[in-house]
């Protein structure tokens, strides 16, 4: 229901990003140029199967499903649906360019995995209280608060970063200099930063949720998926642009 929608769904974004972070620790078990972390990949692939072939549990039947368009989850709440977008961009960005970023500042394998390891397990634990504030409050109000946050957080990351916009434009085709970084700040800031924005996946898809019928939720879920998906596509592209033309 309505009441408990947020809840829900931040309970099954935080067994999706603890998995995340215990996937970052195999960084440190194996080297990346030989095939065993491979072969762990294909294994867990495996026993993920299990528990669905297993269960007795009959999925859940719906009385009557109908499609939706993108374009009329744009009129049923045109706030949710550029959220998600916007969160694709986001998401994409963090998740495929943070270890590039974290090579570029000098960090060595050990800090990236516990980089990793901090931004997703901040993802997991912060789904379920705002979750749960979601399914008090207005949605729209919760995740104007975590942008907000997300905002304020990114900024400090930047200061941590040690690195001054004039000394970007001096240094950024020479060697930069890293010597002010304040790495504990640094890692901090990047993981409550992360802890804002995770949630937002799951906020935007119980917003919209909220507007439409039952037998809409697949048809919307899809949908919005689609959306994130768009914004996806653009993240990785543009972060990386920025980051070749203004340095990390």
């Amino acid at each position: 229901t309505n009441k408990t929608r947020g809840k829900v769904l931040s309970l099954y974004m935080f067994f999706t990003f603890f998995s995340f972070t215990i996937g970052n620790l195999f960084l440190n078990i194996s080297s990346p140029n030989s095939y065993e972390p491979f072969i762990l990949i294909s294994l867990l692939f495996s026993v993920a199967l299990i528990p669905i072939l297993l269960t007795k549990r009959k999925p859940p039947t719906f009385k009557k499903t109908s499609s939706i368009k993108i374009r009329e989850l744009l009129k049923i709440s045109p706030f949710g649906s550029f959220s998600m977008f916007c969160t694709g961009f986001i998401f994409a960005a963090m998740f495929t360019m943070l270890a590039v970023y974290a090579v570029t500042m000098n960090l060595s394998v050990f800090e990236i995995s516990i980089l990793l390891v901090g931004t997703t397990l901040a993802g997991a634990i912060f789904q379920w209280p705002i979750g749960s504030l979601s399914d008090k409050y207005d949605r729209r109000l919760v995740i104007i608060g975590c942008c907000i946050f997300s905002s304020i957080f990114a900024v400090l990351s930047i200061a941590a970063s040690g690195l001054s916009f004039d000394n970007l434009i001096i240094e950024k085709y020479i060697i930069l200099n890293y010597s002010s970084m304040d790495k504990t700040k640094l890692f901090i800031f990047i993981i409550l930063l992360s802890g804002m924005t995770l949630p937002m996946f799951a906020l935007n898809l119980a917003l919209v949720n909220d507007y439409i019928s039952k037998e809409k939720f697949v048809a919307a879920g899809a949908g919005l998926n689609m959306i994130f998906g768009l914004g996806a596509i653009a993240g990785p592209l543009i972060c990386s642009v920025l980051m070749s033309l203004l340095g990390p």
